[in-house]
């Protein structure tokens, strides 16, 4: 019964969140060919794309928790404020085997992966460079992540949702490096990150005295007191089993997260 409680309360407010994030998107014209029943070769020019994950990510997170109630039973709630900055390396399309000519430049997007797109409490700021980008929902962002849901069932849960920005570039020369997300969250529970950099560095803290820990990372450093929480994560790409590029356009994210849990150590049992 609480388990279907806090499925109820999460199903107005807010799942669980797992962000992943920021990644570059360019798409790129290739010849596909195929061959016919005739056995007749045939060709066509079609579209894909091209995924690129930042050198370094750092995420600076404020988490205000709070409790709320449904009969006897109590469920932990959050809002969270995030500051994400990335620094991507020009693409290298060289070392995938794509031609520069080939290269989409004007259709190139930056995307991110938000688990449930009903926790989003304002609108996300998207920034390239000094640039601000306009923001839209996503439900193809190009990769999916298997991670697990903590339910006595271990349901599996699939992102593939999120929020992306047209870069808008014309051609190589406009590629800008930096890039600043903004974003207010609500969830529940549990928040989760994917280390994307190369380098990935998390600092998230909140007013709670009882954060757990879990996913495949744990903090670097901690501190936790009666009245609040402060922990730092740092990752390498060596740490996860993922590349920094691929072309597969539904590459799938194994589960490796670092993930932050509020618990209610008392509760109504």
């Amino acid at each position: 019964r609480a388990d279907e409680v806090m499925d109820e309360v999460s199903s107005k407010w807010s799942g669980s969140q797992t962000l992943a994030g920021p990644v570059l998107v360019i798409p790129y014209r290739k010849i596909e060919r195929t061959e016919s029943r005739q056995g007749e070769t045939q060709t066509r020019e079609v579209t894909d794309y091209a995924f690129f994950l930042p050198a370094s990510l750092k995420i600076n997170g404020d988490l205000n928790p709070q409790v709320l109630h449904r009969g006897i039973f109590d469920i932990a709630v959050y809002e969270s404020t995030l500051t994400i900055e990335a620094v991507f390396n020009a693409p290298d399309f060289a070392s995938l085997g794509i031609a520069p000519e080939s290269v989409l430049w004007p259709d190139a997007r930056m995307a991110a992966g938000i688990s449930d797109l009903r926790g989003i409490s304002d609108t996300p700021k998207f920034q390239s460079g000094a640039k601000a980008l306009d923001v839209e929902p996503s439900n193809d962002i190009g990769y999916n992540y298997h991670g697990l849901k903590q339910t006595a069932d271990g349901t599996s849960v699939l992102l593939a949702t999120g929020v992306q920005a047209p870069l808008k570039w014309q051609t190589a020369a406009d590629f800008q490096g930096a890039a600043t997300i903004r974003l207010s969250l609500k969830g529940s529970d549990v928040l989760r990150f994917l280390p994307f950099g190369k380098f990935t560095e998390l600092s998230l803290r909140g007013p709670w005295p009882d954060p757990s820990f879990e996913g495949e990372f744990l903090p670097t450093t901690r501190k936790i007191s009666k009245e609040d929480f402060e922990a730092t994560w740092k990752v390498l790409h060596f740490n996860r089993p993922y590349p920094q590029q691929w072309l597969e356009k539904d590459r799938t994210l194994e589960t490796y997260d670092m993930s932050t849990r509020l618990i209610i150590p008392a509760d109504q049992y």
